[in-house]
């Protein structure tokens, strides 16, 4: 039990899990005990087993840390916990994440929370900073896991699309390309082998200086043989 495995000397101990959907006094105790705990890794503990609960008490709770938490990264968290239940503030504030990202983790769970919460009308969003040409390339790497987790076939379909489009492979990002590529082999994507042919053909008659042209071939080529033979 919690109390068992974390409570330390002089630190009061979170309330046993009582047996059951927890009643309002069960959450209010915890709450309480939440405020009451002095090790940090307990308050998380404490926290995550708080933000799973559906009660109104709890989505007070959250809205609290959300506004006036001293903790930045708690403020966030409260945060990503609301917007995967839908309440609007959060996501707003969420939303606001993704345009001026400032910490890759918190990008990630940023994603996560709005792919939950607005579910396939998010994708739209998902796309348009992919294609963004300001984005860097990490953010637009994370962005193309959320579109496969999100909406698989729909991502596939782009990340074909978006090699075929491009004729000079000198234009295209080598992280794009391996992002594209990975997500094919994940799926076993096997429609993909034609355009991934084509695409290598193309970079084996580039103007690549010889060593990345090798090296691009080469990795296509290793995508290509796991979906012929996965």
């Amino acid at each position: 039990m919690l109390a068992e495995a974390t409570a330390g000397a002089g630190t009061p101990a979170p309330p046993a899990a009582p047996v059951g959907p927890l009643s309002d006094t069960d959450v209010t105790a915890l709450i309480e005990t939440y405020f009451e705990l002095e090790s940090p890794v307990e308050r998380d503990a404490l926290f995550d087993r708080l933000a799973a609960v559906d009660n109104p008490k709890v989505d007070a709770f959250l809205h609290a840390m959300m506004t006036t938490d001293e903790d930045e990264y708690m403020r966030e968290a409260a945060a990503l916990e609301l917007a995967r239940k839908g309440d609007s503030a959060a996501i707003a504030a969420i939303m606001d994440e993704l345009d001026d990202p400032d910490d890759p983790q918190a990008f990630a769970q940023a994603l996560d929370a709005l792919g939950q919460s607005r579910g396939p009308a998010f994708y739209a969003t998902l796309k348009q900073i992919w294609m963004d040409p300001d984005r860097d390339t990490d953010q637009k790497r994370q962005v193309m896991l959320a579109m496969e987790q999100l909406d698989t076939a729909r991502a596939l379909n782009d990340f074909v699309q978006l090699i075929e489009a491009t004729t000079e492979p000198t234009a295209m990002s080598d992280d794009m390309i391996e992002g594209a590529m990975l997500a094919f082999v994940r799926q076993n994507h096997r429609p993909a082998l034609p355009v991934l042919t084509a695409l290598r053909e193309r970079i084996a008659a580039s103007s690549l200086d010889d060593e990345e042209r090798t090296e691009l071939t080469q990795f296509i080529q290793e995508g290509i043989d796991l979906l012929v033979h996965p």
